[in-house]
């Protein structure tokens, strides 16, 4: 640090690290006890070596965030799963554990904002921990949250009568089978004379492809467009419908 005209150590300390917490006193017992200098160390928990930083007090640090296949990065932990705030000024000596959340089934769902009432009609009936275990692979077709709505208007009842008639759970089960198809696969069933998918609720699926008017290739289950495809997680595939499913017994 360069000395500036009219200012004290302190106070030029502070122009670079205006992150210090500590007043002119503090900051001399740190100067004389040499507990300025800091290391933050950063592990990603994949056997990467770590990253070592070695800073000052009072700085605030910015790394790259990692990278792990079918995993989200949370941030950088401490003391097991709190979070530390990479905005916050470096304090003491640390070492940063990289928190990640699993991209199963059921965490993809749950993030995603235009699936939340599938997600917790999924939940109702105790779909959770299965789409989350590992020891379990699904294709899931997933309704939008306006899918749902267009179907208590088409029977005109509240969203939240919609099951009055209606079986959640076979309605549910009708939405995933125990057989991961990407959308190719689907395609291939097709081209192959094998359109029909078994489903949870034991009642099969008809798969299609449709080329519009503006050319490429559609893919329907039941005559319903998949609107989005392959969303991947780690036990399975997503692709996102907008209308619902209903299984033979129900229509």
């Amino acid at each position: 640090m360069q000395g500036v005209p009219g200012l004290s150590a302190y106070e030029i300390y502070l122009k670079y690290y205006p992150g210090y917490e500590g007043d002119e006193r503090a900051w001399h017992y740190d100067l004389i006890w040499n507990q300025l200098a800091l290391t933050v160390t950063f592990n990603t928990g994949l056997g990467d070596p770590d990253v070592v930083i070695e800073t000052m007090k009072g700085a605030v640090l910015s790394v790259e965030e990692p990278v792990r296949d079918g995993y989200l990065f949370l941030g950088w932990g401490i003391d097991g799963f709190e979070l530390f705030d990479m905005e916050s000024p470096i304090t003491h000596n640390m070492t940063l554990i990289a928190v990640w959340l699993e991209l199963n089934l059921f965490n993809v769902l749950s993030l995603s904002e235009e699936h939340t009432i599938f997600f917790k009609y999924l939940e109702d009936i105790g779909h959770g921990a299965l789409l989350g275990a590992a020891w379990f692979n699904y294709t899931v077709f997933a309704p939008t949250n306006a899918a749902f709505y267009a179907l208590a208007e088409e029977m005109e009842v509240e969203l939240e009568d919609l099951f009055e008639t209606l079986s959640l759970v076979d309605v549910m089960n009708h939405h995933l089978s125990s057989t991961v198809y990407l959308k190719q696969e689907l395609i291939d069933a097709v081209d192959a004379g094998f359109p029909q998918i078994v489903m949870e609720s034991m009642s099969m699926v008809t798969v299609a492809t449709v080329i519009p008017p503006e050319g490429g290739l559609l893919v329907t289950v039941d005559d319903i467009v998949i609107v989005e495809a392959d969303i991947l997680a780690t036990n399975g595939v997503i692709h996102v419908i907008e209308r619902l499913l209903l299984p033979p017994s129900i229509e």
